[in-house]
């Protein structure tokens, strides 16, 4: 099955075995920056996998969680390491359009429910 993917500043079509990449603003302030970025369909598993690379964190590249559709919003599920504790993160990519999209980034909270540490815009040029 094909799905529109307007995700990460581009616009692709998304087919098994098939991969999307970019360069992605790293700093959201200044966009100066850009971070390589890939996805790509595990048909195995049936997610999408999730590769990232961080120029100023000094983490370097890492797979960073997995990835699928929740009816029409893309949902990135990872864990960050924060305070010494593995805690379960989400990236969740709303209202797609081929021009823009809004990412939420949230983080769980002790009693299990998700919290939202930021929520973010993207348009294209």
């Amino acid at each position: 099955m094909i799905r529109k993917l307007a995700v990460l500043l581009v616009s692709a079509f998304i087919l098994p075995s098939l991969a999307l990449a970019q360069n992605a603003p790293q700093s959201i302030a200044t966009d100066k920056s850009a971070s390589p970025e890939m996805i790509w369909w595990d048909n195995n598993n049936k997610l999408y996998g999730f590769f990232i690379c961080f120029r100023d964190w000094g983490s370097g590249c890492e797979i960073r969680g997995t990835a699928h559709w929740e009816r029409d919003v893309f949902v990135n599920d990872y864990t960050e390491n924060i305070k010494g504790k593995p805690t379960k993160m989400r990236d969740s990519f709303i209202d797609i359009t081929p021009n823009s999209h809004t990412l939420v980034a949230a983080v769980e909270t002790s009693d299990g429910k998700m919290r939202t540490l930021i929520t973010t815009r993207s348009t294209r040029r």
